[in-house]
C-alpha cells in the first residue's frame, strides 16, 4: 500500500476517535503512536486536505480557547466505512529500514574499529530512546494502577476523572492499547540494545586477537 493511503488510513482511524485539528491529530501521533508509527507535518496537512477533497472527512472553522482560528476535521459515513474496511483486511509484511544496520553491514570490508564506531553510535541512540519510553511507561502504569494521568495526556484522550461504569470501561481499555503498543516498542528497543552488546563484545574481541596477532 503507498505510503500516501497509509497516512490518510491513520488520519481517519484517529478521526473515527472524535472530530480534530491538524494539531491534535499531530499530537495524538507524537504521544501514541511515535514509536511505531510517523508522520511529518509535511505529509499530515495535504493529507488531510485529500481527506476533504475526496468526500472521506469535512472540514469547519473553530474559534479556539486563545481566539484563534482553527480547521476541525471530522471522518464521513465514507471514510468510516475505508478505514473499517482496512482494519478488517490483511497485515502487510514488516518493511524495516534501519541506517545503523545499513552502514553497519556496507562497512564490512572496512576496519573494524569503524564498525564498532557505528554499533556505539547505535547504541547510544537506543539508550536515549529507551529511557524515553520507559518514563512514558511509567506513566500508563501508575494511570492503570491508580486511575491517574497527566493533564495533557488526559485531555488527549478525553480522561473521565469521575467515571461511569461504560467511561471507566473504555478508560481502561484505551490506555491498556496505548500501554501495550509502548511495550512492543520497549521490548524492540531491548532486543536492539542486547544486540549492540553482542556485536561490541564479538568485534572488540576481534581486535583484541588483531593486536596478539592471533
Amino acid at each position: 500500500m503507498a505510503r500516501k493511503k497509509k497516512t490518510w488510513l491513520t488520519i481517519l482511524g484517529l478521526l473515527s476517535w472524535k472530530p480534530m485539528s491538524g494539531y491534535d491529530i499531530k499530537k495524538y501521533i507524537e504521544i501514541g503512536l511515535s514509536h511505531f508509527w510517523s508522520e511529518s507535518y509535511g505529509q499530515l496537512f495535504p493529507a488531510l486536505n485529500g481527506l476533504v477533497d475526496q468526500g472521506l472527512a469535512t472540514r469547519r472553522q473553530a474559534v479556539s480557547a486563545g481566539k484563534r482560528k482553527k480547521n476541525i476535521y471530522t471522518i464521513t459515513p465514507l471514510g468510516r466505512s475505508q478505514f473499517i474496511a482496512w482494519l478488517g483486511g490483511p497485515i502487510e509484511q514488516l518493511s524495516v529500514r534501519n541506517e545503523a544496520l545499513l552502514k553497519f553491514f556496507l562497512a564490512s570490508k572496512l576496519s573494524t574499529s569503524q564498525s564498532i564506531h557505528i554499533i556505539e553510535q547505535y547504541r547510544d541512540q537506543q539508550r536515549s530512546l529507551h529511557a524515553l519510553y520507559l518514563e512514558s511507561e511509567l506513566i500508563y502504569r501508575r494511570a492503570l494502577e491508580n486511575d491517574e494521568l497527566p493533564e495533557e495526556l488526559a485531555s488527549l484522550i478525553e480522561w473521565h476523572k469521575t467515571p461511569t461504569q461504560r467511561d471507566a470501561k473504555s478508560n481502561r481499555q484505551q490506555l491498556e492499547v496505548f500501554y501495550l503498543t509502548l511495550r512492543h516498542g520497549v521490548l524492540h528497543v531491548e532486543a536492539r540494545l542486547a544486540w549492540c552488546d553482542e556485536a561490541l563484545s564479538r568485534l572488540n574481541g576481534m581486535s583484541t586477537r588483531k593486536e596478539h596477532g592471533k
